[in-house]
C-alpha cells in the first residue's frame, strides 16, 4: 500500500518575532497534516527563539534548529539536510499559507518534480485575500520552465516559496551560492532545481500569502553593476558547465539585458565598460526587438533617467520580469 507523501516545510527565521507565530499557525492548521515543520533560527537577536520554542511545545511536528547568523541560503541548506520528507517546501517567516495550500500542491504532484501554486500579496492580517481556488493548471517540461524563469513571465515563479520540490533534486550544488549574493539567491536556487526537473506543474490556485512591508530586502536593497555582473556569473554557471548555453542563448541574453537595466542607476556602468561592451556585442548578434535596442541605447543617458526609462519599457513591453 502506497504511503502518503511526507512534506518537510523549512522556515528560515531572522528577527521575525512579530510574525513567526502567525506564520507557524498557518502551517500547523493545514488540511494536509502529514508534515514536519523545520525552523532554522539564523542567529536572531530578538525574541524569535522564545516564540519558536513556545510553538514547538504545542506541536510535535516542529523541529527547531539554531545556527549562527549565516544567511538565508545556509539556513535553507541546513533545513534540507535535516528534512525527512519526500518533498521540500520553503516558507518565509513573515508570510502565510492558505489552509489547503499543501493539500493543493500534493494533489497536483503525480509524476511531477516541482509543483507551484500562485501567491497573493497582502499588507496586514485583517485583509487576507479571498477567492483563492482554481482548477486551472499548466504542465511545463525542463526547457519551458527554464525559459520562463530566465525571460520572465506572468506566472511569477521566481521565488523559493509557494512550491514543493522533490527532495531528490537537491545536491551540494543547489546551495553553492556566495553569501554576498543577498538578492536573487532564491532565483539562482530555482534555476538549478529547474534544470534537474523533468516535469513541473503550475496550479492557478492561490496557496501562498506574501506579506508586503517596507523592511523587506526587495524594498531596501540597492544594486550596482558589479553586483549584477557577479549575480549573472553564478546564475548562469550551470548552463556553461553543462554546455547548455547554446540551447538557451536568446533567453540568457535577455536575462543579461535585464541585469544591465537593473544597474542603470550605477554611474560606473557606461558605454566604455568592458563587460557591457561584450554583452552588447552578444545581444546585437541576435535578431533583437525594438525594446531591446532601446534598452541598449539607454547607456548614453544619465543614470537616473535611463533607469526610469528602463522601468517604463519593462512595464510597457511586458517581459523581462524579476
Amino acid at each position: 500500500m502506497k504511503t502518503t507523501p511526507y512534506i518537510s516545510i523549512i522556515i528560515p527565521v531572522y528577527n521575525a518575532e512579530k510574525y513567526i507565530a502567525e506564520c507557524i499557525n498557518s502551517i500547523i492548521n493545514q488540511t494536509y497534516s502529514k508534515i514536519e515543520i523545520i525552523i532554522i533560527n539564523d542567529g536572531s537577536t530578538d525574541n524569535s527563539e522564545k516564540k519558536c520554542l513556545e510553538l514547538q511545545c504545542k506541536d510535535k511536528r516542529i523541529k527547531y534548529i539554531y545556527q549562527n547568523n549565516s544567511g538565508v541560503t545556509i539556513a535553507r541548506k541546513k533545513g534540507v539536510e535535516n528534512a525527512q520528507g519526500e518533498w521540500i517546501s520553503f516558507v518565509d517567516a513573515d508570510d502565510l499559507l492558505t489552509p489547503n495550500a499543501i493539500q493543493t500542491l500534493i494533489e497536483n504532484s503525480k509524476d511531477q518534480d516541482i509543483v507551484i501554486g500562485r501567491f497573493k500579496s497582502f499588507y496586514n492580517s485583517k485583509k487576507i485575500p479571498t477567492h483563492l481556488n482554481s482548477k486551472k493548471k499548466y504542465i511545463f517540461n525542463t526547457s519551458q520552465f527554464i525559459k520562463l524563469l530566465l525571460v520572465g513571465t506572468k506566472f511569477k515563479i521566481h521565488s523559493p516559496w509557494g512550491k514543493i520540490f522533490k527532495k531528490e533534486l537537491f545536491d551540494d550544488k543547489i546551495f553553492d551560492i556566495p553569501n554576498f549574493i543577498r538578492r536573487g539567491e532564491d532565483f539562482i536556487m530555482n534555476v538549478r532545481l529547474g534544470l534537474k526537473a523533468n516535469s513541473i506543474c503550475y496550479s492557478k490556485t492561490i496557496i501562498y500569502l506574501y506579506r508586503q512591508h517596507n523592511s523587506s530586502t526587495i524594498h531596501t536593497f540597492k544594486t550596482s553593476w558589479e553586483y549584477e555582473y557577479l549575480f549573472l556569473s553564478h546564475l548562469l554557471k550551470p548552463f556553461y558547465q553543462s554546455d547548455l548555453d547554446k540551447s538557451y542563448k536568446k533567453d540568457i541574453l535577455k536575462r543579461k539585458l535585464f541585469c544591465i537595466g537593473e544597474a542603470f542607476n550605477d554611474p560606473n556602468l557606461n558605454i566604455n565598460n568592458t563587460q557591457f561592451t561584450q554583452i552588447k556585442k552578444e545581444i546585437q548578434s541576435e535578431n533583437i526587438s525594438m525594446w531591446e535596442k532601446c534598452i541598449l541605447n539607454l547607456i548614453t543617458y544619465p543614470p537616473y533617467i535611463r533607469y526610469n526609462i528602463f522601468r517604463i519599457i519593462r512595464k510597457i513591453s511586458g517581459y523581462l520580469s524579476k
